[in-house]
């Protein structure tokens, strides 16, 4: 699956600089629409089974990302996040967590040569857009679905510390050159195609168990 071509750049500024997070989140909203509606709590009224499914599809996009480009800040506390989560919804539900699925293809190819890239860490920024945004959407699932999902207290979906997003808008609002803004758009693209075929791939298996 190749990266979407990049939408023009938005004309919002921040003083003399780009909006880094406007262009992003343009190179992205078809992308982002699309996962939101695959993911499992995307459902009219999910299970706890559907919560630890959106975990484990969590955990092995993470690992995948992580096999794909190095110094991802915090990476491996969002891994450990995620299982912890994932155990405790398993063990409520009777289920045993099953191992990561094989998500080797194209996109971690691409985000291999964008992590050896000129621009690496640029790249890495919009990959940690996406896992950013990511936790932004968890605290709304969390609203919505807390008491539905009781007693797991789905810890994940509380998003970590209150200062937590806007520090990461902070990194986006640096300048940046033509070359950094669109690495970074490429590897958010790339997250996004990762995980949507994951989803994708997950989908069958996740309509099994509940079948």
């Amino acid at each position: 699956m190749s990266p979407t071509p990049l939408a023009a750049e938005p004309t919002e500024q921040l003083g003399d600089r780009v909006n880094l997070r406007a262009v992003l989140r343009a190179a992205t909203a078809d992308l982002h629409a699309h996962i939101d509606r695959a993911m499992p709590l995307a459902r009219s009224a999910p299970t706890l089974a559907d919560y630890l499914a959106h975990l484990l599809l969590l955990r092995d996009w993470l690992g995948a990302l992580g096999q794909s480009m190095t110094g991802l800040n915090g990476l491996a506390d969002e891994q450990a996040a995620v299982l912890a989560d994932a155990e405790q919804a398993a063990a409520l539900i009777g289920h045993t967590v099953p191992a990561p699925r094989d998500a080797a293809g194209a996109e971690q190819a691409a985000l291999r040569a964008l992590d050896n890239g000129a621009h690496a860490d640029a790249a890495r920024l919009g990959v940690r857009y996406v896992i950013e945004g990511s936790h932004l959407g968890g605290k709304v699932l969390r609203r919505r679905w807390g008491e539905r999902l009781a007693p797991h207290p789905l810890g994940y979906l509380g998003g970590g510390a209150p200062d937590r997003w806007p520090a990461f808008l902070n990194e986006l609002a640096a300048a940046r050159s033509p070359d950094e803004r669109a690495a970074a758009c490429a590897g958010a693209v790339l997250a996004f195609q990762l995980l949507q075929r994951l989803a994708d791939a997950a989908a069958p298996a996740a309509h099994e168990s509940r079948a």
